[in-house]
């Protein structure tokens, strides 16, 4: 009509190939793969980070409780499989309950000391620790170590006999 040619529309499919479905979940699939070890160690880092700071200020605060001589006696933390607690008195089982600060641990995170006993005492006044064992204050402790770990994340809380109590990474 007029010299207009009237065009034959073609055929055109509009929507995804399975060949571009299998790329697209194969390339997803490699992204998860490296993203979830990824994710999972930083989880352990700051797990491990947050309970090594919280038993290391427990310890520091039982230190600096006997130092300033709070209520006129020694102070002193436990460690247990799951817990810890912040305690009053020259041992755990001479201690005043009603005064104890107990703090669970994570899930996952476990510690490891190379003291004999289960207990570090600070003596009041000089600060110093102590082991406790057998629920007998022991002799002065030089120097020892409280390692927090999770899978093959792991930091270290060093306690001095000169009244230091530091971190390190491993």
């Amino acid at each position: 009509m007029w010299g207009v040619k009237l065009m034959k529309r073609k055929n055109i499919n509009y929507g995804f190939s399975i060949v571009e479905l299998i790329i697209v979940a194969g390339i997803l699939s490699l992204l998860s793969a490296v993203a979830v070890p990824i994710s999972l160690n930083i989880f352990q880092k700051q797990q491990v980070a947050r309970v090594s700071q919280d038993i290391e200020n427990a310890l520091k605060k039982a230190q600096n409780n006997a130092v300033y001589l709070k209520n006129d006696t020694d102070w002193g933390v436990k460690l247990a499989s799951n817990t810890y607690v912040l305690f009053e008195g020259s041992s755990f089982s001479a201690r005043d309950s009603a005064r104890d600060e107990s703090y669970d641990l994570s899930v996952g995170a476990d510690f490891q000391t190379n003291y004999t006993g289960d207990e570090i005492v600070f003596d009041k006044f000089s600060g110093v620790p102590y082991e406790i064992i057998s629920g007998e204050k022991t002799a002065k402790v030089g120097a020892g170590t409280i390692t927090i770990s999770a899978g093959s994340i792991s930091r270290i809380i060093n306690i001095v006999k000169g009244q230091m109590i530091y971190q390190t990474v491993n």
